[in-house]
């Protein structure tokens, strides 16, 4: 039999459906229709019909929707032998088959059917199966994605998209949006993965990686999958997989390892020391700072008794009480400061935090002690409260000797009154006199003068309880006393300390030579005046610039003290609050120099032309860096730059250092400060006696506490202060009030309680001589 036959024989016997057609094309080359010209008994079975009604009848009537499904594949095959398989269904009988079609050559192609239906049920059953499982694995907390390989297609479950925070919206998306999640430091690793298990190179697929969410942050998730559908020929068509969320589980991990290290360098750090102590109070574990603190080695601290290394005084006191209270459950944590015991050396201070270790039953097991040592705190501590003591005499002393010249300035304007007899002169004079003394109201006075005595108003109520004068003065006119009452004074009758007596003694003597002034003055009715004016300022100048220059000694001493201690206080709260402290009180002193000063140099009015903004701003930044946050300064300037004033620049410096101290000082809380420039023009004469003309007027404006009517009737007077919360001399407005006059300006003042207070200064652009 020859090959012809034969392959008759096997077109007429071949299993699967075998249908011989020829092509219709149209005028571009594209097919339009198939006719079948030859078609087996196979053929037939599977079309459910005879091969009389199936030659010449078109194809896509016997393969529904045959044309529409296979033009894509028909446009792909551009030589003959080339194929491609479909699975399609037959009519009229609805029968799944797969078709394969191939070209014979330009005018006929070959078709075979095989019957689908057993590998659809397959298949679907095996869905089913994927479909069971993926529901299962939504239930544990997984996610699902679903890849339809050749349709580059992928499903994502409700699961996956509450994972990455994907809108339960979206349905099928292209497959790029999986690998578009994908870190792009691991994409590459994933998608490599993916692609050898498609390949069938690897039985499944597993990847830890990273996938961004919609929110546009990233998620440690572990993805796994199985290619469960492929062609005869090995090509992966689907492939199902999960997502899982270990995001938690990862934080949680590197959490431990975090906490691992530290625990690890903390218990290697050189600051620290550490122990635990079992409940024999034994240290089973100690690290290498503790061991060097109580002075030996690790191996000899370690095993040894809590209580043996610590002084037994703090053990008793403070340790076993709080350990205690520890194992008792009283108290979860204890913290003090005890002295350990180091052989052949002193104690050493550190700070000891206790704090129990328990287990998962919330009992206690151990307790972990950390030890600082603060021996260089405690001796810093030490030296500036030593230093902080000195300075507070030394101030007090600075305040007494202002009492002092407050007591000669009433003394002086007493005797200058006029139209008032001479024994309510001395009466008024002795009156005043205690008020020179730390204990005014346990302090009395006796003026006796050519025969004729004064008291002060409580000398009768210190008349049983009067010890010896405690000072004494005398001269040819007459004698002063002062009293102090033993209610006041301790066992040994001596209240004041030995330089404060002497200070003091020089009061009643200061104060009889100027009675005796007085009255040698009152013989001239002519040189009384002249004498009485310059004798005033003599005195008053003259301790003015005692005080002065002894308070300037006294500041430059602890500046030099403090900046030895200043290296010491970086790490050290208690001894930095105290360092300011300190510096608030030198500034303190400061300023009350500068005021005495002003008193003591009574130099005439050197007027330059200034710019006044240039001149003020260092000032007001000072003021801001001292006060922080609490108060905000300010300035706002409306002079034009480079325009200048005549003023007297250590005067003005004065003044503004005067105002805003005051503004600063009537604000409790929080608050501004604002300071204002400007030239301003005067019409009219003002109720100051000003001259119209060009000013430059300076105004300072606070929120503070204000002011009320009697306050401001008082408030240039000198040693009239409104501070009673803070001592205070008195005198920074009267200051004030001094320099304007000097530069023949005006002060003015505003003020309502509650409301703050506004200062206006007006300084006149043209200064006489």
């Amino acid at each position: 039999m020859d090959h012809q036959a034969l392959l008759e024989k096997f077109f007429e016997y071949c299993p699967n459906g075998l249908c011989l057609c020829t092509v219709r094309r149209s005028a571009a080359g594209a097919i339009e229709e198939a006719l079948p010209v030859a078609v087996n008994e196979a053929f037939c079975v599977h079309a459910g019909q005879p091969a009389a009604e199936l030659i010449g009848r078109p194809l896509h009537l016997i393969l529904r929707n045959f044309y529409l499904l296979t033009q894509k594949y028909f446009a792909s095959l551009h030589d003959l032998g080339q194929s491609f398989t479909l699975e399609l269904q037959l009519e009229p009988v609805h029968k799944p088959v797969t078709v394969t079609v191939f070209f014979l050559d330009e005018d006929h192609m070959m078709v075979i059917l095989q019957d689908a239906t057993e590998h659809q049920v397959a298949e679907a059953a095996l869905l089913s199966i994927g479909e069971m499982w993926a529901f299962s694995l939504e239930g544990e907390g997984d996610g699902v994605w679903d890849w339809e390989i050749p349709q580059k297609t992928i499903h994502y479950s409700r699961r996956f998209k509450e994972i990455l925070g994907i809108s339960d919206e979206l349905s099928d998306v292209d497959d790029f949006d999986f690998k578009d999640r994908i870190h792009p430091e691991e994409v590459e690793r994933v998608s490599q993965s993916i692609h050898e298990h498609v390949k069938g190179l690897t039985n499944n697929y597993v990847q830890e990686h990273r996938m961004r969410s919609d929110e546009g942050s990233y998620k440690w998730v572990i993805t796994r999958g199985k290619v469960i559908k492929r062609t005869a020929d090995g090509r992966a068509l689907r492939m199902i997989g999960t997502l899982t969320d270990t995001s938690e589980r990862r934080m949680i991990t590197e959490a431990l390892q975090r906490s691992q290290q530290w625990l690890s360098a903390f218990f290697q750090n050189k600051t620290h020391g550490f122990g635990v102590v079992d409940r024999q109070n034994t240290l089973f574990l100690v690290n290498e700072t503790l061991a060097r603190m109580a002075g030996g080695p690790v191996t000899a601290i370690a095993h040894r008794k809590l209580n043996s290394i610590i002084v037994p005084v703090d053990w008793q006191t403070h340790v076993s009480r709080a350990i205690a209270a520890i194992w008792s459950g009283h108290e979860s944590a204890a913290r003090m400061e005890i002295r350990i015991q180091v052989p052949q050396s002193e104690p050493l201070w550190v700070e000891c935090s206790l704090s129990p270790i328990v287990n998962s039953q919330k009992q206690v097991e151990a307790i972990a002690g950390i030890f600082t040592d603060i021996t260089d705190r405690k001796r810093t501590a030490a030296a500036l409260h030593l230093e902080q003591e000195k300075l507070r005499h030394s101030t007090w002393m600075l305040e007494r000797r202002v009492q002092e010249l407050t007591c000669l300035y009433e003394v002086v304007n007493h005797l200058e009154q006029v139209n008032v007899s001479l024994s309510e002169k001395l009466q008024a004079v002795v009156e005043a006199v205690p008020s020179a003394f730390q204990l005014p109201q346990d302090t009395c006075a006796r003026l006796e003068v050519e025969d004729q005595v004064y008291l002060s108003r409580d000398f009768v109520a210190h008349e049983n309880s009067r010890i010896h004068p405690f000072l004494f003065a005398k001269n040819r006119r007459g004698c002063l006393e002062v009293f102090v009452s033993s209610a006041a004074t301790p066992p040994t009758g001596e209240i004041f300390l030995q330089e404060e007596q002497a200070f003091l003694q020089s009061v009643a003597t200061q104060l009889v030579l100027t009675l005796e002034q007085h009255f040698t003055l009152e013989d001239n009715q002519f040189l009384s005046s002249r004498l009485r004016q310059s004798q005033k300022v003599e005195a008053m100048g003259r301790l003015t610039h005692f005080v002065a220059d002894d308070f300037q000694g006294v500041l430059e001493q602890f500046s030099e003290n403090l900046s030895g201690l200043k290296p010491h206080l970086a790490e050290n709260a208690e001894a930095s609050e105290r360092y300011d402290r300190v510096q608030t009180v030198l500034r303190e002193g400061s300023r009350m120099v500068r005021q005495l000063a002003f008193f003591s140099k009574n130099r005439p009015l050197e007027a330059r032309l200034t710019d006044p903004a240039q001149l003020l701003e260092p000032i007001l930044a000072q003021f801001q860096a001292r006060y922080g946050k609490r108060i905000r300064f300010n300035l706002q300037s409306a002079v034009v730059a480079g325009q200048t004033t005549p003023l007297d620049r250590d005067y003005v410096i004065l003044l503004a250092d005067q105002l805003l101290q005051n503004a600063a000082d009537s604000i409790l809380h929080m608050g501004n400060v604002h300071m204002t420039l400007a030239r301003v023009h005067l019409d009219h004469e003002a109720d100051d006696h000003l001259p119209p003309g060009m000013y430059l007027q300076l105004q300072i404006a606070d929120t503070g506490v204000g002011m009320d009517a009697e306050e401001l009737t008082h408030l240039f007077e000198p040693f009239y202060s409104t501070k009673n919360h803070r001592k205070n001399a008195g005198l920074g407005l009267f200051v004030v009030l001094g320099i304007m006059k000097l530069h023949h300006g005006a002060v003015r003042v505003r003020s309502t309680p509650g409301h703050g207070t506004v200062f206006t200064c007006l300084f006149p652009e043209i200064q006489k001589n």
